[in-house]
């Protein structure tokens, strides 16, 4: 990717086999949102000051496909660490499921604003994603490691493992993920 001038780059994570769903969820329409899920969720990002946004998913268009499939979400994370340069001014990512309709521009903001203020690893709640993680030699080693050398591929081991710190979200609402059919349908009620 060409260097930009943001420091921070936005990535849905829209690259999962959606196997709950029964079909690819980043492509369903939701009546509530009036968008698909990947619409909703690239505009709510593209809100963001001083991010680019991204998308992570072979299925989508322009989307960067997972160098190792089958690994949850750390799978996104790691193909968009191998597709970015280390030296690009990029200081650091916020990735977002595409199955969260409820998350909020200033839910985004204040996990932004945390994780760049405090200079670490932020997530709200205990929930895991979203989450910002600074661009770092250490982020991509440990992203690594974790890929290859374990089998524990959980995004919690991974903020663990990033001494990731917490932020309170007042909304529990925002943070719920659609990634089932008796979900989905209880978000567009």
């Amino acid at each position: 990717m060409a260097a930009t001038k943001t420091k921070t780059l936005a990535v849905v994570l829209a690259g999962g086999q959606s196997s709950r769903m029964g079909q690819n969820k980043a492509a369903m329409f939701s009546s509530k949102l009036q968008n698909s899920l990947l619409g909703h969720c690239t505009q709510l990002l593209a809100q963001l000051t001083d991010v680019d946004v991204l998308v992570s998913g072979e299925n989508e268009v322009g989307g960067i496909a997972d160098i190792l499939p089958q690994r949850g979400p750390l799978s996104g994370i790691h193909a968009v660490l191998a597709h970015i340069d280390l030296f690009t001014p990029i200081t650091g990512f916020l990735f977002v499921p595409v199955d969260m309709p409820n998350l909020t521009i200033t839910t985004l903001n204040n996990l932004l604003e945390f994780g760049r203020t405090h200079g670490c690893a932020a997530y709200p709640n205990n929930c895991f994603l979203p989450c910002y993680l600074p661009n770092t030699p250490h982020l991509r080693q440990v992203v690594e490691q974790q890929m290859i050398h374990t089998q524990n591929w959980s995004i919690k081991a991974l903020l663990q493992q990033l001494n990731g710190q917490s932020f309170f979200v007042d909304n529990r609402a925002e943070l719920v993920n659609v990634n089932e059919p008796k979900a989905f349908s209880l978000h567009c009620q």
